[in-house]
């Protein structure tokens, strides 16, 4: 059996190049994945003993996400105070209104 009909012409082209492993193409793909980890590497922060921080990076991140997490918790907070003191202000004033409204229907207004 030819190779073309067992694997198929387009695997058995494939595996008759062999410029996909040759060491040019390894060293090139190589370089370009380093190049890459490179770019990646620098997103992150130098710590003081001259290497990539991670861990600063990571306590970053947690930092942001507690402070998000705070300031949820205000807006939260101060809509519920807000809400609160609106209702205590509308019953005030409803409680204002009828007695006013009961002190003219009992004529005790001039």
């Amino acid at each position: 059996m030819p190779l073309e009909n067992s694997l198929g012409f387009e695997m058995a082209e494939r595996l008759s190049r062999p410029s996909l492993m040759d060491g040019a193409h390894i060293d090139r793909r190589f370089d370009e994945v380093m190049t890459e980890l490179k770019k990646i590497n620098g997103a992150f922060a130098i710590g003081d003993d001259g290497n990539t921080d991670f861990d600063g990076h990571r306590r970053y991140h947690q930092e942001k996400l507690r402070a998000a997490k705070a300031e949820a918790e205000f807006w939260s907070q101060l809509k519920l105070e807000i809400a609160k003191k609106g209702l205590w202000s509308l019953l005030v004033i409803g409680f204002g209104l009828m007695a006013i409204g009961m002190a003219t229907h009992l004529g005790f207004t001039r």
